[in-house]
């Protein structure tokens, strides 16, 4: 099976989504199944930085889109879109991914509220989009070394799994 082609909203040189998201992405076992294709931020000049960081760490050209979504969801070298902004910007930036009929990986908290996950789990299931919100968090290097994996993980499914994410239904998962 050929690797699923990913776009990452929210992917700048540095910051959450290159901390956090990027790494694994990027490394064994995941680089065998996954190829960043494409990201989007909110300049002109952060895309081009960007994908130009991205392009030499992968290899491979890694195309830059820039302010409204839709150019990212519109890519049809894009097949799966990681939504990785600020809770506030989550609708705004996964409407156009949903619309556009990909499926997408939004990261916690979703919308920000009860009332915006809602909205995105209506429109995904309107749509037919298979969806994911990922606590990545419990990757990142500065929690692993602060608490370690099996505290975050011991609190994320005590507090996180099991009272909030069952309000997503079937196909709203966490990745833990």
């Amino acid at each position: 099976m050929p690797p699923i082609n990913v776009g990452i909203v929210g992917l700048s040189k540095e910051g959450w989504a290159s901390s956090a998201l990027v790494g694994p992405l990027l490394g064994v076992p995941l680089s065998d199944k996954y190829t960043l294709t494409a990201l989007s931020t909110r300049s002109p000049e952060s895309a081009s930085e960007s994908a130009k960081k991205y392009s030499e760490l992968t290899k491979r050209e890694v195309k830059p889109y820039y302010g409204d979504t839709s150019q990212i969801a519109k890519d049809k070298d894009v097949d799966f879109v990681v939504v990785a902004v600020r809770a506030p910007s989550h609708i705004q930036a996964a409407l156009p991914v949903i619309e556009a009929g990909k499926n997408i990986f939004i990261e916690w908290p979703c919308g920000g509220s009860l009332r915006l996950a809602k909205q995105l789990l209506d429109a995904t299931e309107r749509k037919g989009v298979r969806s994911m919100v990922g606590l990545q968090g419990t990757q990142s290097p500065v929690v692993m070394k602060v608490g370690g994996i099996h505290t975050v993980k011991k609190w994320t499914e005590k507090y996180l799994v099991g009272e909030r994410v069952g309000i997503f239904g079937k196909d709203w998962t966490c990745a833990v």
